[in-house]
């Protein structure tokens, strides 16, 4: 079926946004203007108050989170190769240090299973006791899964 009048005629977006980098206020126009986006977290009672450091930190932890996501995730795989770690939870085999492939396999899968869950539960608790109060939450039990790696005796 050949194209008719109808499909070909579009509507071209503006780019002169994009022209003007010369323009050093662009970024602070473009916080302005995306200024619900940034102030998810709130430093004050009133989010929209223009403080300079509320819209840094806002725009700082934005562009952190997705960094700390893939280093976390990467950390753990090379977890396994660090000499101490082996030390602490391997097994020496014909005077090798090794951590069983078993236990490398759970270590690894644990990340991606708790990232899956607490991806859906996340949702569900968000809209049952609120944002900030699941952040919280997420943040009593990352302190407590820290204190409990930190004094483990061995991997179970």
């Amino acid at each position: 079926m050949a194209p008719t009048e109808t499909d070909t005629n579009h509507v071209e977006a503006s780019h002169e946004h994009v022209a003007e980098k010369e323009n050093p206020n662009v970024t602070f126009q473009d916080i302005w203007e995306n200024r619900r986006v940034l102030s998810f977290v709130s430093f004050s009672e009133q989010p929209n108050s223009g403080k300079f450091a509320h819209w840094f930190f806002s725009g700082f932890l934005i562009f952190m989170l997705p960094i700390n996501f893939g280093y976390e995730i990467n950390t753990v795989g090379n977890l396994l190769a660090v000499v101490p770690f082996m030390e602490r939870f391997g097994k020496t085999v014909d005077g090798t240090l090794l951590v069983p492939a078993q236990d490398q396999q759970i270590l690894n899968a644990a990340t991606t299973v708790g990232i899956f869950v607490s991806a859906f539960a996340t949702g569900w608790i968000s809209d049952l006791i609120g944002r900030k109060k699941t952040i919280g939450v997420a943040c009593l039990i990352c302190v407590a899964g820290i204190l409990v790696q930190f004094f483990a005796k061995n991997i179970s």
